[in-house]
């Protein structure tokens, strides 16, 4: 464990977090048979969630 950051376990949880909401959300919004009035809200939170997968992925290649 010592060559980890201290914050890399909760860095991590984060992503895995971001990543699994983010896949259920498209899955419901991939879901053509759905009649779901928010799917459109869905899509953008599930491309905001992307997003912020993008910026945590390029947090990763900082120096800290």
């Amino acid at each position: 464990m010592s060559d980890k950051y201290p914050w890399k376990d909760a860095y991590d949880g984060l992503v895995h977090t971001l990543e699994e909401e983010a896949k259920s959300i498209e899955a419901i919004v991939a879901d053509v048979d759905s009649s779901c009035p928010a799917r459109d809200l869905r899509r953008e939170r599930a491309a905001a969630l992307r997003w912020a997968l993008a910026v945590a992925d390029n947090l990763k290649h900082w120096e800290w």
